[in-house]
């Protein structure tokens, strides 16, 4: 009795294994399912960089956006750019250059380096007002105007209104500043 009874649970055993087997196999199928699919649509994803917050509907594509997003991050790169003390320069205008098309990053890297140089040295703080923003997506620009401060040691250097005029690409869902110049000094280096 004890061999039949033995050989009864070996068989028993042995079942659960085959039926253990069977379901790690179909597992592992599924596994590779699922990894073909990743591997097939991972070029699809896109990383999109969003300003701090976004107050309404917006919708971007490979090479277009709604004008709230643009507007939306206009105002973000304005304020990174425009807004400074010899304390936050730095930091303010390199998040800024996270946003800068590679073709004009250089040459907006030379001139920012020359700001904080100017700032630091001088110890000048900076704050703009954006009161009013003109998108053109035609053109791909935007018209921000505003109330622009300047002051040294505690006083008002400069106080006046102040338009500037961003240029702006999007590529592949992405925006990207290809330059940023006051409207009134018409800074644009032409390609």
């Amino acid at each position: 009795m004890d061999g039949k009874a033995f050989i009864e649970k070996w068989s028993k055993v042995a079942s659960g294994y085959r039926l253990c087997r069977y379901v790690v196999f179909l597992l592992l199928l599924f596994v590779g399912y699922l990894l073909m699919l990743y591997t097939k649509n991972v070029e699809k994803e896109k990383i999109i960089l969003l300003p701090p917050a976004v107050y309404s509907k917006v919708f971007i594509t490979n090479d277009s956006a709604s004008p709230e997003y643009i507007k939306e991050m206009a105002d973000y790169v304005i304020y990174l750019a425009t807004n400074y003390t010899p304390d936050t320069i730095d930091s303010r205008l390199e998040e800024f250059l996270k946003y800068v098309d590679p073709s004009a990053y250089q040459r907006l890297k030379k001139q920012i380096k020359e700001i904080s140089a100017d700032v630091k040295f001088y110890g000048r703080v900076q704050a703009f007002y954006p009161e009013k923003f003109q998108v053109d997506p035609q053109n791909r620009q935007v018209l921000v105007t505003g109330r622009l401060v300047k002051s040294y040691m505690g006083k008002t250097l400069e106080d006046k209104k102040q338009t500037y005029v961003l240029k702006y690409v999007i590529r592949n869902g992405e925006f990207l500043v290809t330059s940023l110049y006051p409207a009134n000094k018409r800074q644009e280096v032409k390609k």
